[in-house]
């Protein structure tokens, strides 16, 4: 879990509480930069999956994915602004910081 040091570079993150969720991630950067696919935006996901994003630079589709998709599901999310890891999350957590480490 990243959460902390993204909170802290004043990345804003939601979580999504709408109906079922398809496997399709969409994101847009600095309003004009867009992806769009499968894949999560880590190493794993974009080296060794075969997984796919389509990445498209223009203002207006960023616009238009946020209008039509991304400002409709922040009415059903919660937005994060502090991390507590709960479960399994917990425990990874815990053992890490024992360990020196973080996640």
């Amino acid at each position: 879990a990243y959460y902390p040091k993204l909170l802290a570079a004043g990345v804003k993150i939601y979580l999504y509480g709408g109906a079922p969720m398809a496997h399709t991630k969409a994101a847009v950067f600095d309003g004009h930069l867009v992806t769009m696919g499968t894949s999560n935006l880590d190493g794993r996901s974009l080296l060794a999956n075969y997984e796919d994003n389509v990445w498209i630079d223009d203002v207006n589709t960023a616009q238009d994915l946020t209008q039509r998709y991304f400002n409709k599901d922040l009415a059903t999310s919660q937005s994060v602004t502090e991390y507590h890891p709960t479960g399994w999350q917990a425990v990874k957590s815990k053992a890490y910081a024992l360990a020196g480490k973080e996640l």
